[in-house]
């Protein structure tokens, strides 16, 4: 089974002072958060599809249940600038990247390393050039159910891979919230296909009928 991996973008990660000699870019920190988990607001809510009029038909709900195990167990996310691999600025087994879940959502903490990806980070954050924060996962478990007519992704427990701070989110929500060009393009074909991957890779028997009923609203709605 192929692992699909979502990107989701946040605005506005922040450097703060941090007590002079710890080990960093001029002894700062940069601190953001990666994830907003829903409070029953709709600008905790990341929109997947719109109708015409530009009211929300598809949503998606991170909750605050999402990271425990991942906070739990420890796992080695990484810290990256702009989603390169080769470019990584702190992590979990190296102690080097602090992650925590506060009620706002998923929050990160590191020093930049004292080099020049670090270097330009910290100045490039303080500056407003890196003006967001990303975060790529692969799902474990979800729900997927209808309510009011509009379809709710339920995000219940995530593998969180990485964090980045990144250059230029493409897509801005509701007051803060940013997701990726590839997360957020919401035209029908797009979604058909995939639903129609997710339908193929579900083993489960009662979510390939849920991602089916998706695909059907689709097309109906497409021809409305």
């Amino acid at each position: 089974m192929v692992e699909s991996i979502y990107q989701r973008m946040i605005t506005a990660p922040r450097l703060a002072n941090v007590r002079a000699g710890q080990a960093g870019s001029d002894g700062k920190k940069i601190r953001g958060t990666a994830a907003v988990y829903y409070d029953g607001t709709p600008r905790t809510q990341f929109v997947l599809a719109t109708r015409a009029d530009g009211s929300p038909r598809m949503v998606e709900r991170v909750f605050r249940v999402a990271f425990d195990r991942v906070l739990r167990d420890k796992v080695d996310v990484v810290a990256l600038l702009d989603h390169d691999s080769g470019r990584p600025l702190a992590r979990v087994s190296a102690r080097t990247l602090r992650l925590w879940s506060d009620r706002a959502g998923l929050q990160f903490e590191f020093t930049p390393p004292d080099a020049p990806d670090g270097w330009n980070a910290a100045e490039a954050v303080h500056r407003g050039d890196l003006c967001g924060c990303s975060f790529s996962f692969t799902v474990r478990d979800e729900i997927y159910r209808e309510q009011d007519g509009m379809s709710i992704r339920e995000l219940r427990d995530l593998d969180v891979r990485e964090v980045s701070l990144v250059t230029w989110p493409a897509y801005q929500a509701t007051g803060v919230h940013l997701r990726s060009a590839n997360e957020t393009n919401t035209s029908t074909d797009v979604l058909r296909r995939r639903l129609d991957l997710a339908a193929i890779e579900s083993g489960d028997r009662d979510r390939r009928s849920r991602f089916d009923m998706l695909r059907a609203r689709l097309d109906l709605e497409a021809m409305l």
